[in-house]
């Protein structure tokens, strides 16, 4: 069985319903993607960089969920919605199952851990990653544009 089979179905229903015509909010793609982000970042013990302020106050590379503080929040760098459009793409063109879509939805996941006052969102966020940090997202970028 797949390892992404599990996963709720919600994202990939409701982006398949709105393929084929349904009205679909975006708020409730959004909504769902995001719940499948956190789902996987917990089945799959993901760590993710932080900015180089928060760096510099605790000294970590990277965080999980349990780090955050309430003055701090996770950035997507790939922006969601940008996400949702290449997934659109990717089951019209490619043709993709639920399995194919979660896993890149999986290799494209990119967020950084900043503090809320920390102006930088979506792409521009990636300015806040250290070099030392920055390969994932690299990763990331590969898989998203592919």
């Amino acid at each position: 069985m797949d390892k992404y089979s599990k996963f709720s179905s919600a994202f990939y229903i409701l982006l398949m319903a709105q393929i084929k015509g349904d009205v679909i909010d975006d708020d409730d793609l959004n909504s769902a993607l995001r719940k499948l982000h956190e789902s996987m970042e917990r089945k799959f013990n993901i760590s993710f960089p932080v900015s180089m302020r928060v760096f510099e106050k605790y000294r970590e590379n990277y965080f999980r969920p349990n780090y955050i503080t309430e003055d701090m929040l996770r950035e997507h760098i790939i922006p969601i919605l940008d996400l949702i459009i290449q997934a659109r793409k990717k089951l019209i063109w490619q043709e993709l199952n639920k399995e194919d879509l979660y896993k890149w939805i999986h290799d494209t996941f990119s967020i950084v851990y900043k503090f809320r006052n920390e102006r930088e969102e979506g792409w521009n966020s990636e300015k806040l990653l250290r070099d030392e940090v920055k390969s994932k997202h690299i990763e990331s970028l590969k898989a998203y544009n592919e």
